[in-house]
């Protein structure tokens, strides 16, 4: 067995590379490789950044797009805050604008606002791997904004990887009975290695349950209280 290590250690060290490569898209194997011996442990943490985001974090106000979309991501943090480039969904002709006349101007994202880059790159982002997320809604106003991003990194995850996860959640926004959200985590079929839940809830003014009864509630709550794979749930 160590005579193969020593051959192994002999290789170039592009030819260590190219096999690092080779075994990407299976993180478990490359960390495996790492705890072989001391010096493969140094090559692998000398290259695992070139290999993963090991841990991304970003928001809709500083975001840049010069990611490497192909990287696979581990761990990705995001946050969402109110986003002020708006332009008005429809087009307004000045010339019969009349304030007074009007209703309230619906404003939608600007397409070139930070926000837009974002939301078009997260399905370009190779979520494959991903074991850690965490999605923040920064600001009361964004909800809505937040609640769009959130789901757009749920439809691109991969749920057989997911180990941890933390998310803010709210009743209101679009309508108590739309956000279904926590119905997801009532059973571990959807996410089967998912070992963390994290539930941050927050005020966003009086509530109004409408069809949404505390009868719901308790039964997500319930439901995942006996999800067996959980071995840490928490709620803030």
């Amino acid at each position: 067995m160590m005579e193969h290590i020593t051959n192994f250690l002999a290789l170039p060290d592009l030819v260590m590379v190219k096999i690092l490569k080779l075994l990407i898209h299976n993180v478990k194997d490359v960390e495996n490789l790492s705890f072989t011996n001391r010096q493969l442990k140094d090559f692998v943490m000398d290259n695992f950044e070139s290999l993963y985001y090991e841990h991304l974090k970003i928001d809709n106000k500083t975001f840049k797009p010069n990611l490497r979309v192909t990287k696979p991501i581990l761990c990705l943090e995001l946050g969402l805050h109110l986003e002020m480039n708006t332009a008005p969904k429809y087009e307004i002709n000045p010339e019969f604008f009349r304030p007074e006349d009007n209703s309230p101007i619906l404003m939608i994202i600007h397409p070139q606002s930070t926000t837009a880059i974002l939301q078009n790159t997260i399905p370009k982002l190779n979520l494959k791997l991903l074991r850690k997320l965490s999605l923040k809604c920064e600001n009361r106003h964004a909800l809505n904004l937040y609640l769009d991003t959130r789901d757009l990194v749920f439809k691109h995850i991969n749920n057989d990887t997911l180990e941890e996860l933390s998310f803010n959640f709210c009743f209101l926004g679009r309508g108590p009975t739309n956000d279904d959200i926590l119905k997801k985590f009532s059973t571990n079929l959807i996410y089967p290695n998912l070992k963390k839940l994290t539930l941050n809830f927050f005020d966003n003014g009086a509530l109004d349950w409408g069809d949404y009864s505390s009868k719901t509630l308790k039964h997500h709550l319930y439901g995942i209280a006996l999800t067996k794979n959980y071995q840490n749930c928490e709620t803030r």
